[in-house]
Formats: structure tokens, C-alpha cells, sequence
């Protein structure tokens, strides 16, 4: 399905009173879906512990 496809079809499903910024946000959440879907299928992926240690450090704790 290509990224238009999945984008009317999910579009579609949202209710008729939803405003630009809930399907603007809703867009953007299935985007960074679907890249962590292709980030699994290419391996590109850690460990639980890593991502407490990424998260860690990033929080400066």
C-alpha cells in the first residue's frame, strides 16, 4: 500500500468532526508507526537494555 493509500484509507476512518490539528497529529502518528515497522523488518533495532541506557543518558541521569 503506498504512503497515499494508507493515508486516505486512515483519513476515512477518523470521525467527520475531527479538526485539522487531531488529523494532522493522527497522520504524524501513523508515519512514525509504520517507520518503526520498517526500522523491525531492517534489523534496526536494540536491545531493551540498550534503549533504558540510551534513555539514561539522554535524560542525564
Amino acid at each position: 500500500m503506498t504512503a497515499k493509500n494508507a493515508i486516505l484509507d486512515f483519513v476515512q476512518k477518523l470521525p467527520d468532526d475531527s479538526s485539522w490539528e487531531e488529523i494532522e497529529e493522527q497522520v504524524h502518528l501513523l508515519r512514525k508507526v509504520r517507520e518503526g515497522e520498517e526500522a523491525i523488518r531492517n534489523g534496526q533495532t536494540c536491545s531493551h537494555e540498550e534503549a533504558q541506557i540510551y534513555l539514561q543518558k539522554c535524560l542525564g541521569k
